[in-house]
């Protein structure tokens, strides 16, 4: 996932675009796998295979039929089907699967979303986790395959979307204080630009702190990628209203953000969701940020 540092009212504060990490071994996180059709039934075979909702599986990703082998979630596994739906109305009656970024994706992405917070607790934005869209194969389609499934994985970090292992399912996972929410953080910086994000406890010297979620309403991902500003003033506004702040001309001078975005393959799978953080650029703090107002957080 890429992620952006952003940018701020005050002099002393850069804006930079952070370096991609590389290693990830789960299948498009986040999004749509690398290939939308990735399933099919076997040639002669009349009945139309569909997967089935609240199982696990071994490995992450997987959605064909030779592979599939659902087990319990008191196995080890590292992924968690959570919601099979199913296209209908026009996006049914296509001859072929509906194409990245469009509305039919949009809205099953919207369907896995929904599904995953009354699963977990919350949005799974929110902590370390990864939602992962998969549809048929063409060939399924074009037989009467209409499915769509959403698995969940919990992953390695934020900066790491590798998915481990669990012996568990994942509902109620984002409840109370949950070992996965995303909570305070220690930017590593490299010639301006993060490196990653280290989590530390919010009572050791940190400089960012996750403060909430926000949908980009951007037609395309071309769009997003232009108005940056756009974003950072939506995380701002997130910011203030998590550390009790004026959201005014001032607050950029106050802090900074730092914002996770989806890559173009997330995007096309559907996601919107920007993870956004409150960054100081000058000082570290030792509590959390939330309801700290202008006291902890002055106009310098």
């Amino acid at each position: 996932m890429r992620r952006w540092l952003g940018r701020a009212v005050a002099p002393a504060l850069v804006t930079a675009l952070a370096v991609v990490l590389g290693g990830c071994s789960t299948p498009a996180p986040t999004g749509l796998d690398n290939d939308l059709v990735d399933d099919w039934a076997p040639v002669g075979r009349p009945a139309i295979w569909t997967p089935d909702p609240g199982t696990c599986h071994v490995r992450a990703g997987e959605a064909t039929v030779a592979t599939y082998q659902p087990i319990a979630c008191d196995q080890e596994h590292r992924a968690e089907t959570i919601r099979v739906g199913r296209f209908g109305g026009a996006d049914a009656e296509r001859s072929t699967p509906p194409p990245p970024g469009s509305a039919a994706i949009l809205t099953a992405h919207d369907a896995c979303d929904r599904d995953a917070a009354r699963l977990l607790g919350g949005d799974w934005r929110t902590g370390r986790l990864v939602l992962t869209l998969m549809l048929p194969r063409a060939a399924a389609w074009g037989v009467g395959a209409r499915w769509y499934r959403c698995d969940l994985s919990e992953t390695r970090s934020l900066d790491d979307d590798t998915a481990v292992a669990r012996t568990s399912s994942l509902r109620g996972a984002l409840a109370g204080e949950s070992p996965l929410a995303h909570r305070c953080f220690q930017p590593k910086m490299i010639n301006n630009d993060i490196n990653f994000m280290d989590p530390v406890p919010c009572t050791r010297p940190h400089r960012a702190e996750f403060v909430g979620v926000y949908r980009a309403p951007e037609p395309t991902f071309e769009a997003f990628q232009r108005d940056d500003a756009a974003t950072h003033r939506a995380c701002m506004s997130r910011v203030a209203r998590f550390a009790k702040l004026p959201d005014d001309s001032a607050i950029g001078v106050r802090v900074g953000s730092i914002y996770y975005h989806p890559d173009a393959t997330a995007w096309a799978g559907g996601d919107r969701g920007v993870q956004c953080f409150l960054w100081m650029s000058d000082r570290d703090l030792t509590r959390s940020a939330r309801d700290g107002g202008p006291g902890l957080l002055p106009v310098s």
